[in-house]
């Protein structure tokens, strides 16, 4: 794991942070992915900008396998990685800023958003491929801050292939 400057100042040890909404969501999240229970499904994190350092540590400590990093700010830049036996990847939306750049994501695919506000609607939509809409499932185990979308083809959808807009 690698820090910059103060950014050790922000960081708890895991277990330590259980009441810090971020470290919870983060514990929560990749507890779960690394039980094995999305086994050979692709899961898209994308997230607030405050959250790039505690995402990056708790992930690492959970057991990810870090396969290929793309340009960009460290912590924010997109990151592909195996963590109990599925494909994550992880991007922050300071790094995403360009909404005519969709996220990586297709059919039957998971989104999982972390933001301090409920502001879903506005940090997801026309940020799909075409074709491609989501359906809110619920806040991810519980945890804080955490949305959990699935990545459905139709509805939604435009047959035109024209972005989609959020469907609760």
């Amino acid at each position: 794991y690698w820090t910059m400057g103060l950014s050790n100042a922000t960081i708890r040890h895991p277990r330590w942070g259980r009441t810090n909404p971020g470290e919870l969501a983060a514990t929560e999240m990749f507890a779960y992915l690394s039980s094995g229970a999305l086994r050979g499904r692709h899961v898209l994190v994308v997230y607030q900008p405050w959250f790039a350092n505690v995402m990056h540590f708790y992930v690492q400590v959970a057991g990810a396998r870090i396969l290929s990093q793309g340009d960009g700010l460290p912590f924010h830049r997109r990151t592909e990685m195996e963590l109990g036996g599925s494909r994550l990847t992880t991007i922050s939306l300071l790094q995403q800023a360009d909404s005519a750049v969709a996220f990586p994501v297709g059919e039957g695919d998971e989104l999982w958003l972390v933001a301090k506000e409920d502001a879903t609607s506005s940090l997801i939509e026309g940020r799909l491929p075409g074709g491609l809409a989501v359906s809110r499932d619920s806040l991810l185990f519980g945890a804080p801050l955490t949305y959990r979308f699935r990545v459905e083809r139709g509805a939604g959808a435009r047959p035109d292939g024209s972005r989609p807009r959020l469907t609760q």
